[in-house]
């Protein structure tokens, strides 16, 4: 079992106070969470003879992989709010690159995408394009598909660019992926990824790596601050097992 800490931000760029404000009888973030914690407890069926790595069926193991991008549904979910329409946010502080148009949780335009939205029968410059009137609607499926698919393309991404990306903590990876899916798997955080290819990693070291940037400073100060507290949380962690 992997288990990621999650912590979630109250608002959004465009929707102040988004998580916590009244949604129904509840919130959004309980709505958002209530369900994805809720599972039944599983049958044993082994004995004392059977590896407990594997039950009397022969089913294979969780994918690790599959199991962190679960985690990262509801993470990213929890920071970027969906659009069914393209959308465009600005110059972050002193960042002054205008971001690309971006729809659904938070996606851009690349190749895969754009793949996927022509086998959906839609065109990829037209769902992109900001300029549009009116522009071409998406589904709520739709945007998931699209955080599917780059999420996995981002850690295959990850894993062969980075031979530490395996050893460190799911939770760290799920660091990581976020930033991956904020800035593009080719991001590059040497003192940061320095840190996290220590053995044993030293997560104090790349969580203060991680606030000396432009990205914490300027761009998502929030976000960055979340991911920040995760690695402390697992120097914290770590620091508590005794060798």
């Amino acid at each position: 079992m992997i288990t990621a800490l999650i912590p979630v931000r109250k608002g959004s760029q465009r929707v102040k106070n988004k998580n916590i404000k009244p949604f129904g009888e509840s919130s959004l973030w309980n709505e958002m969470w209530g369900g994805s914690v809720e599972v039944e407890e599983p049958t044993d069926t082994t004995d004392d003879t059977t590896d407990d790595t594997t039950d009397d069926t022969g089913a294979p193991e969780p994918d690790p992989q599959q199991e962190l991008i679960q985690q990262l549904f509801q993470y990213i979910f929890g920071n970027e709010g969906f659009s069914p329409t393209v959308y465009t946010i600005g110059a972050y502080g002193n960042n002054q690159v205008d971001n690309p148009p971006t729809i659904g949780y938070g996606t851009t335009q690349s190749p895969a995408i754009n793949a996927y939205l022509i086998s959906q029968g839609l065109d990829p410059d037209a769902v992109f394009d900001v300029n549009r009137r009116p522009p071409i609607n998406i589904t709520q499926e739709q945007a998931q598909d699209m955080v599917q698919i780059v999420l996995n393309n981002n850690y295959g991404t990850l894993s062969a660019r980075h031979d530490w990306f395996g050893n460190i903590d799911p939770s760290a990876q799920l660091v990581i992926m976020d930033m991956a899916y904020q800035m593009g798997p080719g991001f590059n955080f040497p003192n940061m990824f320095d840190a996290l290819s220590q053995d044993p990693p030293d997560y104090n070291r790349a969580a203060d790596e991680l606030l000396d940037s432009r990205y914490a400073r300027d761009q998502t100060p929030e976000r960055a601050q979340q991911n920040a507290d995760i690695l402390r949380q697992l120097a914290d962690l770590f620091d508590d097992i005794p060798l």
